[in-house]
């Protein structure tokens, strides 16, 4: 069997603010060169980074499921899914902010999550890094948000 895989792509994140056809001559390339030694695996992920990435560069990747940072000018979870029409990671927030949340807030944005892409197709997750410090109370917090999600909902094919 092989393994799952996941790719952080970065085009346009961050300082670098690189332009659409910059990407897709410097980085698309190697991106897909890089995806397709994995194509096949059993699930892998694409990490879209950063604020001001170039999301719909990406929306063809051969992936299973997607991440980003869901940053102002970026798609919501359930835009993102449409966009791609494959599974999302995310509805959390990441690094610092994760922890300095209560456990109650932090369910809240699981449960928003959750309700935002109807409890389908959606990988609860951090919007990209957390620390590995976060205290676990606020993990757990979100976990049990996702188990009384579903056991509320009625199962579904």
């Amino acid at each position: 069997m092989r393994p799952s895989w996941s790719c952080r792509t970065c085009c346009g994140a961050g300082g670098s603010r690189r332009s659409t056809e910059e990407c897709r001559r410097f980085q698309r390339p190697y991106d897909l060169e890089i995806l397709a030694t994995v194509d096949g695996a059993p699930f892998n992920l694409l990490h879209v980074c950063g604020s001001g990435a170039h999301f719909d560069e990406f929306v063809d990747y051969r992936v299973t499921a997607f991440s980003w940072a869901t940053a102002p000018g970026h798609p919501s979870l359930r835009e993102g899914h449409r966009r791609t029409g494959r599974a999302v990671v995310g509805g959390l927030p990441a690094k610092p902010g994760i922890a300095s949340m209560t456990a109650v807030a932090l369910a809240a944005r699981a449960r928003a999550a959750i309700g935002e892409m109807g409890g389908r197709w959606l990988l609860l997750g951090p919007d990209c890094s957390i620390n590995p410090d976060t205290p676990e109370a606020l993990l757990h917090a979100a976990g049990a948000a996702v188990r009384a999600a579903t056991r509320r909902s009625p199962a579904r094919d």
